[in-house]
């Protein structure tokens, strides 16, 4: 169980991290490939993704960077661990907190996004070229 809050804190940072440093990720209808055609890959199909290992890798690194200093104790893992929980935990409801009409959106426009997308129907297979 504290394996997948594990992951959903670091989900859900990376994509917090994400819209703040890198808003241009979440809108890129309006690019071009290298060979010159306009992209038709749905958003949440980079974002997710993108927000998954962003997030997973600050995470553990704030993980082990701070079990490093808790080396002297007992359970350097557990306060690491504990640590980086607390850290990104903050850092969500701060950013969820400072725009939260923003945050419904999304979420909601990601949710129909998904739900309509032909990508996850099975009778019409694509295949994504980047």
């Amino acid at each position: 169980m504290i394996g997948l809050l594990y992951i959903a804190i670091a989900w859900i940072s990376g994509y917090v991290i994400l819209k703040q440093l890198l808003p241009s990720i979440f809108d890129f209808s309006k690019s071009l490939s290298l060979t010159g055609k306009q992209v038709k890959l749905p958003a949440w199909a980079v974002t997710l993704p993108a927000s998954y290992l962003v997030g997973t890798l600050l995470v553990t690194w704030t993980t082990y960077i701070s079990a490093y200093l808790f080396r002297t104790s007992g359970k350097p893992m557990l306060y690491g661990n504990i640590a980086a929980f607390s850290i990104f935990s903050l850092i969500i409801i701060y950013f969820i907190t400072k725009d939260i009409r923003n945050v419904v959106t999304t979420f909601k426009s990601t949710i129909s996004g998904i739900r309509n997308s032909s990508f996850l129907k099975l009778t019409s297979l694509r295949f994504y070229m980047f």
